[in-house]
């Protein structure tokens, strides 16, 4: 609940966001062009997962805290917009080639203007750092409980469902749910060249890093996971156009598959 005008506790929607290779990016950037891309980012995702209409009732209002490589959001009913917003700045970031890892979870909090702290942020950070690791945001069983319970539809089997096709989550073989960005960005265009375009980008981000992080094994590994998705991604492309006979683009789609490594 809200306790006075500037302090809120109580359970909450919550979207927190680690940059992978920060040091990197500094080095890359510079401390204030990196800052700019970031913040830049950050208000691309926000138009777009239509944030600013969340701030109409305080329930729905989303907060946000940025603090060097790690950022915060969350919402006490808005789950949707986080969501949306979570797939958003993943792939508007890479763009520039900054790769992130995340959660999404559900618990209890106390934040102010100026501090921060609860259940919320001890689970959120144990998530993305033990079992993130590649840049992928999770889904916790927390956030699509909470969720369900909220809208108590019996029909539904799991939040993603009532946000349509664009942000279905997918399983990962470690039993984990992740973001499918790639999906919610796709879903966005309807020009068929458009979705070549961030498919075409997202290949040669990874490819960049790849080729960037042989001698890191650690690091390479992450990257390796990013091409495992994009290859996936673009496999389900082909299946569907075979589906719907549109043979023409098949053709496209395998070029756009990463074949090195």
């Amino acid at each position: 609940m809200k306790t006075t005008e500037k302090q809120y506790i109580g359970y909450f929607y919550i979207a927190y966001f680690d940059i992978l290779g920060y040091k990197a990016k500094l080095e890359e950037y510079g401390t204030e062009r990196l800052a700019q891309l970031i913040k830049k980012h950050i208000e691309i995702a926000k138009t777009i997962s239509e944030y600013s209409k969340s701030n109409t009732n305080i329930d729905n209002e989303i907060k946000m805290k940025v603090f060097s490589d790690n950022m915060f959001f969350c919402s006490k009913k808005n789950w949707y917009s986080l969501i949306a917003l979570s797939a958003a700045l993943q792939n508007s970031m890479i763009n520039d080639g900054i790769f992130i890892r995340g959660v999404l979870c559900h618990e209890n909090l106390y934040f102010d203007e100026d501090f921060i702290c609860g259940e919320g942020i001890v689970l959120a950070h144990e998530i993305e750092s033990g079992y993130a690791v590649s840049p992928r945001i999770l889904l916790h069983d927390s956030f699509t409980n909470a969720v369900n319970q909220e809208d108590r539809m019996v029909s539904v089997k799991n939040a993603f469902e009532l946000s349509g096709a664009g942000i279905q989550p997918v399983t990962d073989t470690d039993g984990w749910r992740y973001i499918d960005y790639l999906a919610f960005s796709c879903s966005l265009v309807t020009d068929e060249k458009k979705i070549y375009d961030i498919l075409s980008n997202h290949k040669m981000e990874i490819i960049t890093n790849l080729e960037n992080s042989v001698q890191h094994k650690s690091v390479h590994g992450k990257f390796l996971w990013c091409k495992g998705y994009h290859n996936a991604f673009i496999d389900n492309q082909i299946e569907s156009a075979n589906e719907y006979g549109k043979g023409e683009c098949i053709s496209v789609l395998e070029k756009l598959k990463i074949q090195e490594f």
